[in-house]
């Protein structure tokens, strides 16, 4: 069976409908009950160790570790908080990997790179790593914590898209602009980057190692970036109605870049991302104006 932690996030979600497409045995950790009362789930808060009997123990075959504190949840007050219970979920999570002696595929981020570099940001390029936050420090330590067991795989994530975004996030904020008829407002010049990767594409990779596990570290990204501009471009253009305005103030995040290599994945695995920034926004805006 495999378990899979955070099951009720956008990339849970989409994992756990994945598997039970497959025909693949699961059971998802959430934190409390939400809407996906389809699937297979227990509620477990994992800021505290994992209590479970010795029969279902038993019965895990592989972890898929999705948890974490993300700093931009109302659940929690400030960055330093969120890294506090990362790392506690990480090591409870840790402790039952070696425990069962199982694989384990531990979610990380592409954000831990150094945005400011224009440039292709390989796994191997350490010194192009760029912690700047005590929640991306979290997020390395993790890292190193799950790579200290040999039968771990480490994925980092670019920006991740689906179902279920905050809305406090630029691209969920963008399509309720336009399907709520309002101007989309643009930071700065327009021009910083974010690289999007569909969560159909991250379930469809997770699934590839599951069946032949490749212990390594792994960027898992679009194929390419897109600028706030031509994103807020691209919606209008596929609602077919909007506008947008380029504000010209201070956007803290000028001159990010998001250029991720998956040339890796790609070599070892067999995978690469199967649907672009437009197809993966055509689906949300479908779901958002078919539930208006």
């Amino acid at each position: 069976m495999i378990l899979i932690t955070g099951a009720g996030g956008i990339v849970g979600s989409e994992l756990c409908q994945f598997l039970q497409e497959k025909n693949l045995d699961y059971l998802g950790i959430i934190r409390a009950e939400n809407k996906y009362k389809n699937y297979n789930y227990m509620i477990w808060d994992l800021n505290n160790p994992l209590n479970l009997n010795d029969k279902f123990i038993n019965s895990v075959s592989f972890i898929i570790h999705l948890a974490a504190a993300v700093p931009h949840s109302k659940r929690y007050g400030n960055n330093e908080e969120s890294a506090l219970i990362t790392r506690n979920i990480d090591l409870n999570v840790y402790n039952l990997q070696k425990n069962l002696d199982v694989p384990l595929i531990y979610m990380s981020t592409c954000g831990l790179y150094n945005k400011k570099l224009n440039c292709l940001m390989k796994e191997c390029d350490e010194e192009k790593l760029l912690i700047n936050s005590p929640y991306f420090k979290a997020k390395l330590e993790g890292e190193n914590l799950f790579n200290s067991n040999s039968k771990s795989t480490i994925l980092r994530l670019s920006a991740p898209i689906g179902f279920g975004l905050k809305n406090n996030l630029v691209l969920p904020n963008f399509i309720e602009k336009v399907r709520s008829g309002l101007t989309i407002d643009v930071w700065g010049n327009g021009n910083r980057e974010q690289n999007f990767i569909d969560t159909r594409d991250i379930a469809d990779v997770i699934v590839k190692i599951i069946k032949k596990p490749q212990y390594e570290t792994f960027n898992i990204a679009g194929k390419e970036s897109i600028s706030m501009k031509n994103l807020a471009k691209l919606i209008i253009k596929i609602a077919k109605k909007g506008k947008y305005r380029i504000l010209f103030n201070n956007d803290p995040n000028e001159g990010n870049y998001a250029n991720y290599s998956i040339e890796k994945a790609k070599n070892l695995v067999g995978w690469s991302p199967k649907y672009n920034i437009e197809k993966s926004v055509e689906r949300i805006l479908k779901d958002e104006f078919d539930n208006d």
